[in-house]
């Protein structure tokens, strides 16, 4: 191999590798599954603790978010109570895409998820043309140029469904109409990187096919019999989620076949889809119980303002989102400064804690001799909680952050990581320390992430195989970087496949 060769990365964000390798498996994802046969494949170590918000710029960086300051689109200001936006286009280091550009390469970088914004590059870059959960506010290109050609060339790309049907209730009927606005994404996207492919000059290009996202989320009850609101849909629509994974491989069939013969492909899929039963206000429920008392003024308003939302009409709730998100900050922020630790959110999947520290917080409650036993207790008595009924941990992992994580952005993650177990319908759980919380209706989205990663990787006229048992996130920048050619990079992963 020489470092002349083309290098593609394709993301299909937020993919099940479950549902990838069944159709792979059985024959449904045809385009996928011949790619497969002459490539290196296997599951990843997704990075301990982190959701989806702070694992795509640890790929991108290869190096995790203690070291390059994103830690969620939303994170704790100047160490204090106020939760404020974490921009992605804020990444303190470089990605590997301006590595390359740096050393000369022609590169290509084409709506991937989370991705930060570069400011001098070898190539274009387009950020949040249809991403999930992209804004308008949010989308730019490099060069800025760039942005008044795309909707010219290609339309302008539908909202996507996750914040159109932000509070409407889903329903089996609705399933029909999300699925054909994915599906118009997914061709709209398919024409945009296929165009991007054949007119711009490129070595090295990354890119992504996102709708899985959306589709995770808003139609997994109505894939999984499991799920409480599955409803069986007419027998000839099939399973929709899977409609869509079939679209997907279709997109890449289409994607892979335009690219040069001679080059290597990188599939990076995930972080995985399962079903959501955690609430992610449970976590603070937990901690009000743990800490003893009351609630405070301002939990108990932001409560009952909580509770008329809910029953207040889907129309208002869509007007007044804003309104409402900064009334909900501001109460927490009232709360927090008050407790003795509050939860941060992080991801659906996964919590934070934070330690309201004496010389960090500004009205710091714990000393900071007291820490590593505030620590210790959380971590045991949050460990000892259980779902009613099924007598399931509600934990699948808890630890404090600085055992895991060393970087100068230590201080701004949560003080304690938590992943849920989210083994079947959560009604209430319970423990000795907390007694009985009740969990009253089940999350928003039916659908979350968790931390399955499954990576492919082709490189013409060498073996196909299997990807060491060890392969993990932060390996997939140093891969990408050898297969550029790139000198060294002072990254602490690996690369994923022996080069000559």
């Amino acid at each position: 191999m020489t470092n002349k060769r083309k290098v593609f990365f394709l993301a299909l964000e937020a993919a099940s590798p479950d549902l990838l390798a069944r159709g792979m498996n059985e024959g449904w994802l045809p385009n996928l599954a011949a790619l497969r046969e002459r490539s290196s494949h296997g599951a990843i170590r997704s990075l301990r603790g982190v959701g989806a918000n702070a694992l795509w710029p640890s790929i991108y960086t290869g190096v995790d978010p203690s070291r390059h300051g994103r830690f969620y689109h939303s994170q704790l200001q100047d160490n204090g109570y106020h939760t404020g936006d974490a921009s992605q286009f804020g990444v303190t280091r470089n990605t590997i895409w301006e590595e390359a550009s740096r050393a000369g390469r022609r590169v290509a970088v084409l709506d991937l998820p989370k991705a930060p914004a570069s400011v001098e590059l070898n190539g274009i870059q387009v950020l949040d043309w249809s991403t999930h959960y992209s804004y308008a506010a949010e989308f730019r290109t490099v060069p800025a140029a760039l942005a008044k050609q795309l909707p010219g060339t290609y339309g302008e790309p539908e909202e996507c469904p996750c914040l159109d049907r932000r509070y409407l209730t889903p329903a089996p009927p609705a399933a029909a109409e999300i699925i054909d606005q994915l599906e118009r994404t997914i061709i709209a996207t398919q024409n945009h990187l296929v165009g991007q492919l054949r007119t711009q000059s490129w070595d090295f290009c990354m890119a992504s096919l996102g709708a899985l996202h959306c589709a995770g989320h808003q139609l997994w009850h109505l894939h999984d019999p499991s799920h409480p609101w599955f409803r069986q849909v007419e027998q000839a629509q099939g399973d929709p989620l899977l409609q869509v994974y079939r679209t997907i491989d279709h997109a890449c069939g289409a994607i892979i076949d335009e690219l040069p013969e001679d080059t290597a492909v990188v599939i990076l899929a995930g972080p995985g889809m399962g079903p959501n039963y955690v609430r992610v206000d449970l976590l603070d429920e937990i901690l009000l119980r743990l800490e003893g008392g009351g609630a405070s003024a301002a939990k108990g308003m932001n409560r009952a303002l909580k509770r008329l939302w809910r029953l207040s009409p889907q129309s208002w709730r869509q007007r007044l989102s804003g309104l409402a998100h900064a009334m909900d900050g501001r109460l927490q922020a009232s709360d927090r400064l008050r407790r003795r630790f509050f939860s941060v959110q992080t991801n659906d999947n996964v919590g934070g804690i934070r330690i309201n520290l004496q010389g960090r917080e500004p009205d710091g409650l714990v000393a900071s001799d007291a820490l590593d036993e505030t620590c210790d207790e959380l971590i045991a008595r949050i460990r000892s909680l259980h779902v009613v009924g099924s007598g399931e941990s509600l934990v699948r992992d808890i630890f404090r952050t600085n055992t895991v994580y060393a970087g100068q952005y230590l201080a701004q993650l949560p003080d304690i990581l938590i992943e849920w177990n989210q083994p079947g319908v959560i009604t209430a759980i319970t423990s000795a320390h907390t007694g009985l919380i009740r969990q009253d209706r089940l999350p928003d989205l039916s659908g979350t992430h968790n931390d399955r990663l499954w990576c492919l990787i082709h490189l013409p006229g060498e073996q196909a195989g299997e990807l060491a048992a060890d392969a993990g996130a932060l390996d997939i920048a140093p891969t990408l970087a050898a297969l550029c050619g790139l000198d060294e990079l002072d990254l602490p992963g690996q690369p994923l496949v022996p080069l000559s």
